[in-house]
């Protein structure tokens, strides 16, 4: 038989990891979720109607001689994305445009996101991005950074006053 005080103790532990589930789905959605701000000239009345943001899922992964990374983002144009490494920080920039029709139409759904975004993923190791290649086929925009060149470990003297 459980007692109260263990019964009230192993509440709490469920309650605690409750929330540290909560917590890291609230963390895994803000980082799944991308923000779109409105186009250039879009009318104030129908960017309050439409969707502010997109799903773009992202897969970063690290091999033994590049840093990788697969972002969907379907519906662009290759000359509307910008890919640029900033630090220890890889930021894709892009702008998805809705079609030239889409002013003229009577809309009763707008749930995909147009306008400007921005993605930043923290790169795991240090990259040569003078030797970064960009790819965008099929909605899918996939980059390569090859790794910088390896620092090893050095010693370095320390001199005494003469």
């Amino acid at each position: 038989m459980i007692s109260p005080e263990q019964d009230a103790h192993q509440a709490t532990l469920h309650d605690d990891s409750a929330d540290e589930g909560w917590y890291a789905l609230r963390q895994r959605a803000r980082q799944a979720l991308t923000h779109f701000a409105p186009p250039a000239g879009e009318l104030v009345d129908e960017w309050h109607h439409a969707a502010h943001w997109a799903v773009l899922p992202a897969e970063l992964w690290e091999t033994a001689d590049s840093v990788e990374l697969s972002l969907e983002v379907p519906g662009m144009q290759a000359e509307r994305l910008d890919v640029e490494v900033l630090g220890n920080k890889l930021v894709v920039r892009g702008e998805r445009v809705a079609p030239e029709d889409a002013a003229a139409r009577r809309q009763f759904i707008r749930e995909r996101a147009y306008g400007r975004f921005q993605r930043t993923f923290h790169l795991p190791a240090a990259v040569n991005e003078d030797l970064a290649r960009a790819r965008y086929r099929d909605g899918v925009l996939c980059i390569s950074l090859p790794k910088a060149a390896q620092r090893h470990d050095q010693r370095i003297r320390v001199d005494a006053p003469a």
